[in-house]
């Protein structure tokens, strides 16, 4: 249930994206749809990327081997990064904001309601 709230308030932010770049086609919901499809999974795989990207020599080491086992699943993965000692909401909060930033352009205000 809090993963689908935490879903649903990313696809809100990004339509609020999409909304303040105000491309031409956005408001055919076809369209709409699958541009945050696509937005959600780049800003998705940049997010895991920074989280990797923040563990340890010894953390990244255990995350490697607990991906090379066939019966890993996302539960164990989620718990491996909340047991890490990172801050997950901060490096996803910081992704976001570098996201927004690069697809609005570079002289966009950074504001958090």
């Amino acid at each position: 249930m809090q993963a689908d709230r935490a879903n649903d308030q990313v696809r809100k932010f990004l339509g609020d994206i999409l909304d303040q770049k105000n491309l031409p086609g956005t408001d055919i919901p076809e369209v709409r749809e699958q541009l945050i499809d696509d937005m959600e999974s780049t800003l998705y795989g940049q997010i895991e990327r920074a989280m990797v990207a923040a563990l340890n020599q010894d953390q990244a080491k255990q995350l490697n081997q607990m991906l090379d086992s066939p019966d890993i699943t996302d539960d164990q993965i989620q718990d491996f990064f909340r047991r890490s000692g990172i801050d997950g909401a901060s490096i996803s909060f910081d992704c976001m904001m570098k996201f927004r930033q690069y697809y609005l352009g570079d002289n966009v205000e950074t504001t958090v309601e």
